[in-house]
């Protein structure tokens, strides 16, 4: 889905270097044809090449993603768990990232991908105890929908 414009996207980024970050956001969004978009140059296939630096790059992919997208990803703390999962014995942040790699996302509609996200929420929503409904209610009412 994000793969295609991937590119667009970063060509055009020096072009709108002196804007707002909200409008570049705006801007690039168009440019994607998306809702949001990535302007990271990292992808899980550059990520995993750097088997010593899978942190910093998954960081790096994750804070290039429009402000939108980022609230979302920021919802699942997203950086806890990469502190947590990066260890240098267990190698199992770059194990996961390695497995993210393989998944083609790209045959999906928007609304199997809503199906997923949904799922996603309730499964870490049950984690953490939450009742049923309580993580829609909370994401939505934080204007994060």
């Amino acid at each position: 889905m994000i793969a295609p414009s991937r590119q667009k996207v970063l060509d055009y980024l020096p072009k709108i270097d002196k804007l707002s970050d909200s409008a570049k956001d705006v801007t690039l969004n168009k440019i994607a044809g998306l809702n949001f978009h990535n302007r990271s140059s990292y992808d899980f296939k550059k990520i995993a090449a750097d088997a010593t630096n899978v942190a910093a790059n998954l960081r790096n992919f994750i804070n290039g993603f429009s402000v939108g997208a980022r609230e979302i990803i920021e919802y699942f703390d997203f950086d806890s768990q990469i502190d947590r999962l990066d260890d240098p014995k267990t190698d199992l942040l770059f194990r996961i990232v390695k497995e993210f790699e393989k998944i083609d996302l790209s045959e999906m509609t928007s609304m199997e991908m809503g199906y997923v996200f949904e799922e996603l929420i309730r499964k870490f929503s049950e984690l953490s105890n939450e009742t049923a409904g309580e993580h829609f209610t909370r994401v939505r009412l934080s204007g994060s929908w």
